[in-house]
């Protein structure tokens, strides 16, 4: 047996320094070099190490899972594979060592995440292409999913860790049958160990899998409605520009209820020293793209400026404030500033999508809302968010050669094509843009269509059918606006709930019971005639009407704070997010009854895929646009 890096190359130099500095293991080091170059592996166990953030980064080992970003030779066209998990680049040696052998056998036990998630679509391809018999058993247990047994009972880890853990079993030999097995382990960390301990693989009960394009799972999943859902366009090819929220990697530092808090935390934090700092605002260690001296300063070379102070979407339904300076790993780590900055330099509409609903809710599609401001990563409870704005505004470069504040769609030119040869009327390009954005958000909240695709829309960005008349996507477009309204800061204050409390009652202890929202423990004060079905209403993987009022808790623990005392203003918004929430319900029932009357699923829409290829016109559009020679898609303003 013999210490070795599986990953690093015969004579690397980290073999060198061992030998040099450790004589006692010299020999051993020249006898796994020699082994590296000379011996080929037929059975490999192992549980390597889960690290999103890889340690292994020589040459050899990035470029290892670099076969990860193709499928049959065609690239998966990922703007981020997230293929460097030491666990990903372990599993790709051992698949090339079998594939050198011709045979083989392997166990790994591993971070689940590649059984399943879209960006590891090619890693899985080609582990089937090496491996004629496959037996996935998923372990569960994510606590960054907040997964739970399927009788919603407690699902805990085998190990003490974040990620959910599978045990990986593959064989590649000369029988010609292939063999695609899946099964899951759901309970109590004692259950599992107990369960794993006592049985093997004959013993299991497996259910059979079929992998099959594009996403080629190693889980079950229905994909009987796939030829309908591939008709659709993905949301992200409807969009010139679109981008995961900004990630602050510090929230308690950068985001606050108010804005007159962020400017005070600006202001102390910026004439402190660097270790005061740290200490005083809790900030602990120092990241890749968030550290104590580059946030400080950004804010000292930005100002500090009030101006500076903006609204971010920090959760659905919660808008707070930041500041925010655009500055990569400065104050904010990851402003994301090409399309955040969208909704700083005009007023802007935005749909924020989770590409992967599964990971915030584990039994419906909800990740989805709509935004007059830029958005924080961690919008949905989990799988982050991307935003698509509406507008885009030119840049300090372009304003040269624009009026003051003109803007232009950030729909691509065949999407304007496409719904207008549907529309049964001709409309000027800029309302036809606000009709597709709404058409495009009412479709999100259909609740057929999220109960129809929800295997596929879990794993991926949603695709969005095509209408099939001018009447359907007119209609649905109507209601899509109504829903942006209520969901951004426009919503109705008609027939709002009333409040038992006044001015400065504290939120003490979050409660439902029949038709009262409470805040206090004797459940005296609170916000009555809210239904169950208002109160249990999710978006984003989070009940809105309870996390907004336990973000603002009492709270005891390492990190204790006091209830936060409601002021007129937060009473207010309160009261319209329930409205908000009751219309959001009955609108959704109106979308599926307008799409029940142009024909239901799939008849009110196009069923055949449509290509699209518009890269050429939106260029040509951008130039004529910025010298003056296509106002249809400026503000008529």
């Amino acid at each position: 047996m013999y210490l070795t890096n599986s990953l690093e190359p015969p004579n690397s130099r980290v073999q060198k320094v061992l030998g040099k500095w450790f004589p006692a293991l010299a020999h051993e080091s020249h006898r796994v070099d020699r082994i590296k170059k000379e011996q080929k592996f037929t059975i490999i166990v192992g549980n390597p190490p889960y690290a999103g953030i890889s340690a292994n980064n020589s040459e050899r080992a990035v470029g290892l899972v670099e076969a990860y970003k193709f499928i049959a030779g065609k690239p998966l066209n990922e703007r981020k594979h997230w293929l460097q998990d030491d666990y990903k680049k372990f599993i790709r040696f051992v698949e090339q060592s079998v594939n050198s052998t011709g045979q083989g056998i392997v166990g790994f036990i591993t971070n689940h995440g590649f059984i399943d998630d879209p960006t590891a679509r090619g890693m899985r391809w080609s582990l089937l292409e090496t491996f004629n018999q496959i037996f996935a058993y998923d372990l569960h247990g994510s606590l960054k999913k907040r997964e739970l047994c399927p009788d919603g009972s407690l699902d805990q880890n085998v190990f003490d860790i974040e990620p959910g853990v599978a045990i990986s079993l593959m064989a590649r030999t000369e029988a010609t049958l292939r063999t695609r097995k899946h099964s899951d382990l759901w309970g109590t960390q004692d259950l599992k160990s107990k369960t794993l301990n006592s049985t093997s693989v004959r013993s299991t009960h497996w259910a059979e899998l079929n992998p099959v394009a594009k996403f080629f799972l190693l889980i079950p999943a229905d994909l009987s409605s796939g030829s309908e859902y591939e008709a659709g366009i993905p949301i992200q090819d409807m969009f010139l520009k679109s981008s995961v929220g900004c990630v602050t990697a510090r929230d308690s530092l950068t985001i606050h209820l108010d804005s007159a808090a962020v400017w005070e935390t600006v202001k102390r934090f910026a004439e402190l020293g660097e270790e005061d700092a740290r200490e005083e605002f809790a900030l602990g260690k120092d990241a890749r793209d968030w550290k104590v001296s580059n946030a400080q300063a950004d804010i000292r070379r930005s100002g500090p400026s009030k101006k500076l102070i903006t609204p971010v979407q920090y959760r659905p339904f919660d808008r707070r404030f930041t500041y925010y300076t655009g500055q990569s790993r400065g104050f904010i780590g990851q402003p994301q500033p090409k399309v955040m900055t969208q909704f700083l330099r005009g007023e802007n509409r935005g749909i924020a999508v989770g590409r992967q609903g599964g990971a915030a809710d584990t039994d419906e599609w909800n990740v989805v809302i709509g935004t007059t401001a830029f958005t924080e990563f961690n919008l949905f409870r989990s799988g982050g968010n991307t935003l698509f704005p509406l507008y885009l505004f030119p840049n300090k470069e372009e304003a040269a050669l624009l009026k003051d504040g003109e803007k232009h769609l950030n729909i691509k030119s065949a999407i304007l094509r496409l719904f207008q040869d549907i529309c049964s009327e001709v409309q000027d390009q800029w309302t036809l843009g606000q009709n597709i954005f709404d058409y495009i958000y009412a479709i999100l909240h259909s609740n057929q269509y999220r109960e129809r695709f929800y295997e596929f829309l879990k794993r991926d960005f949603p695709r969005i059918p095509v209408p099939s008349t001018g009447s359907v996507f007119e209609e649905l477009a109507k209601r899509g606006l109504e829903l942006f309204e209520l969901h951004s800061a426009g919503f109705s204050s008609e027939q709002v709930p009333i409040f038992s409390g006044a001015v400065g009652s504290v939120v003490e202890k979050v409660s439902w019971t029949g038709t009262t929202i409470w805040i206090d423990k004797p459940q005296t004060i609170g916000f009555e005639a809210v239904s169950e079905s208002e109160w249990s209403f999710r978006i984003g993987g989070y009940q809105p009407l309870e996390k907004w009022l336990k973000d603002r808790q009492a709270k005891g623990g390492k990190n204790p704070r006091p209830g936060r005392k409601l002021t007129k203003d937060d009473i207010e918004h309160y009261q319209k997010m329930v409205v908000a929430i009751r219309e959001t319900i009955r609108l959704m029932g109106e979308i599926d009854e307008v799409i029940e009357q142009h024909g239901g699923w799939p008849g009110a829409f196009v069923t055949e895929p449509i290509e699209l290829d518009s890269e050429r016109d939106d260029a040509q559009r951008r130039e004529e646009f910025l010298h003056g020679k296509n106002r249809c898609f400026a503000n008529p303003s």
